[in-house]
């Protein structure tokens, strides 16, 4: 077993899947054919659609009767594919990673009434229940990822003493491309763009509550932050162990050449108030014609 161990490790260490070792492509589909017996699988990923993004706002399960509108805070980042750069340190030629961002909705109208629970009837709160298990399950995801800082909790408290939250609405980046933390198909962070959250402090982390210019990882370029949304990032140890999330921020950023559609995630942990930026995939828009 330990034979087999140092062998991994060695395999690592000279092999190209080294994050800071210099490699072709062709030369790491080469190992993973050899590794696979000359066999790789290759997943479809979705094409976001062409409309508006405030048109394809997916309605949940829970909030087909919705008739509430959007208002002009929600930011309008596109749906679909876009590049982000994570620790270019740690992760080396790995470090630019793909991610899908997506929507999510859901319908609040039952839960605003008294976050006591009473004045409400039983079939009302358990359908408010109902509807928070599932933002639980779903966006927080409850059965495998750890919540220390009790950021769900916070967030239920925050939107059921706001009488005026009639939905709640997440932006999630899930990556399609993973690393050695957080690996493919797992959210990397989610942020609630309708209604405004307020500040959430995690102990003593840095707390980027006067969040007003970030760096963007990539090329350590500073940027003025023209808006911010409450969000939660996922942090975990090798191989996705024990998964946990911190809180953090999306972020519209100003001057940058692509504003106004330029946003980032920044980590309320990051000392340096760095961020990861998301850039749009232009092949995309050969979809869109």
């Amino acid at each position: 077993m330990e034979e087999e161990e140092e062998e991994d490790i060695r395999f690592f260490s000279e092999g190209p899947w080294n994050p800071l070792t210099k490699c072709s492509v062709s030369d790491m589909i080469h190992e993973l054919c050899n590794l696979h017996s000359n066999c790789i699988t290759i997943d479809p990923v979705d094409l976001p659609s062409s409309l508006p993004c405030h048109l394809l706002l997916p309605k949940s399960e829970n909030n087909a009767s919705s008739s509430s509108s959007l208002v002009c805070d929600i930011p309008l980042i596109k749906p679909g594919l876009y590049s982000g750069c994570y620790d270019l340190q740690l992760y080396g030629k790995f470090s630019t990673e793909i991610m899908r961002v997506e929507y999510r909705r859901y319908d609040l109208t039952k839960t605003t009434t008294d976050h006591t629970g009473s004045g409400r009837s039983g079939a009302e709160k358990a359908e408010t229940d109902a509807i928070w298990n599932a933002i639980h399950r779903d966006i927080f995801l409850c059965e495998k990822q750890r919540d220390d800082n009790e950021l769900f909790q916070y967030l239920r408290t925050a939107i059921e003493s706001n009488s005026n939250a009639n939905e709640i609405v997440f932006v999630l980046g899930r990556k399609v491309t993973g690393d050695i933390h957080v690996c493919a198909g797992e959210l990397t962070w989610g942020a609630v763009v309708y209604p405004t959250i307020g500040v959430h402090r995690e102990g003593n982390h840095n707390n980027n509550t006067s969040l007003n210019r970030i760096v963007d990882k990539s090329n350590s370029k500073q940027y003025d932050v023209a808006r911010k949304w409450w969000g939660f990032g996922t942090l975990a140890y090798p191989g996705f162990q024990s998964p946990c999330w911190s809180a953090g921020y999306l972020v519209q950023l100003a001057g940058h050449p692509n504003s106004p559609d330029a946003f980032g995630f920044s980590w309320d942990i990051d000392v340096e108030e760095e961020a990861t930026i998301l850039r749009w995939l232009e092949i995309q828009n050969e979809f869109h014609q």
